[in-house]
């Protein structure tokens, strides 16, 4: 009997290498979701640094050169902190978007294997039951020969 062959092998190694690109590209825009939202941690923890020492210094009734710096960095930091959301609900889309098209790549995937999956059992059957032939064909000659000898 010839050997298995499925003849979308070709299409399911494609869906496959497609499926693994959208997991790594997957991957890459969590990493970078992670990545903002870290720093935008940094620029809270930076601005609530500058809070304390603008109200340290206001009950010690100090204006020195660094509470005015202090001041004037504050709205660029805040600023920042307002990008940085921006660009994590960007980022955020951006994830959805690719989950979505890992989810559509995976059940693409998973339907040229359930297809291949169902060819491999009907070629095992078709096997079986080729092997079966020949079992009974050997078992016929053998039972006549016996009868042919006895007789």
């Amino acid at each position: 009997m010839r050997s298995f062959h499925f003849r979308l092998q070709t299409k399911l190694n494609l869906c496959k290498s497609q499926e693994q690109m959208a997991k790594e590209k997957l991957a890459a825009c969590i990493n970078e979701l992670e990545r903002l939202k870290k720093e935008q941690v940094k620029v809270f923890d930076r601005i609530n640094i500058l809070e304390n020492n603008i109200r340290v210094f206001n009950q010690e009734r100090m204006l020195t050169q660094e509470v005015i710096i202090n001041k004037e960095y504050l709205p660029i930091l805040r600023e920042k902190s307002q990008i940085l959301e921006e660009k994590i609900q960007a980022a955020a889309l951006i994830v959805e978007e690719a989950r979505k098209d890992l989810l559509e790549k995976k059940k693409a995937s998973d339907m040229f294997e359930k297809l291949r999956n169902k060819k491999w059992q009907e070629y095992s059957e078709a096997v079986k039951l080729e092997e079966q032939k020949k079992t009974d064909e050997v078992a016929m000659i053998s039972y006549f020969r016996n009868k042919v000898v006895k007789n």
